[in-house]
């Protein structure tokens, strides 16, 4: 009888053991099976994401040095423009300038004392903005606008922003019509 529980026990210790193992086991590979699997595809996913990355950060590149190109001719082109811009708006001065002086020579012609001293005011109002404009078309060939308005900027700020919400204003007001 002994030997009946003793096998009947062994066999269910074998049993459970087995059981217990093979679970363990299982439960070992799949684990193991699975994570070296699941390192292996996450390198690949990292790797691919790198070379995407890159691939875009070279495109974002080329694409931010076109753009460079692009920019920088414009800025030649506005710099350009504007240059021509400010010698043509020189020409005006000089040519308002002389057409002023003209026009205070060619006031002559009238009659009484009163018509003589307005007259002599005129020439002298008209010689003072002909050299006036005459100065300011002086300056815009020869002088750094730049570097003027910075210390204009700097010198007199309040000053400095009248002037442009006053300019702003006529812009705007013109353009409007």
């Amino acid at each position: 009888m002994e030997q009946n529980t003793g096998d009947s026990f062994a066999a269910a210790g074998s049993t459970g053991q087995a059981s217990s193992t093979g679970t363990t086991g299982s439960t070992g590979y799949g684990s193991t099976g699975s994570t070296g699997g699941s390192q292996g595809g996450a390198q690949g996913l990292a790797d691919e994401a790198q070379s995407k990355f890159t691939q875009g950060k070279e495109a974002v590149t080329e694409k931010l040095g076109q753009a460079r190109g692009a920019a920088s001719d414009k800025l030649g082109a506005l710099k350009e423009k504007a240059g021509s811009l400010t010698a043509s708006l020189a020409d005006s001065l000089e040519a308002g300038a002389e057409k002023l002086r003209q026009r205070g020579q060619n006031v002559g012609g009238a009659q009484g004392e009163g018509a003589a001293t307005a007259v002599a005011g005129l020439e002298q109002y008209s010689g003072q903005l002909a050299t006036g404009m005459q100065s300011t078309a002086d300056w815009l060939r020869e002088g750094d606008l730049k570097a003027s308005i910075e210390t204009q900027v700097k010198e007199h700020p309040g000053r400095t922003l009248l002037i442009a919400l006053g300019l702003g204003y006529v812009i705007g007001k013109s353009l409007r019509k």
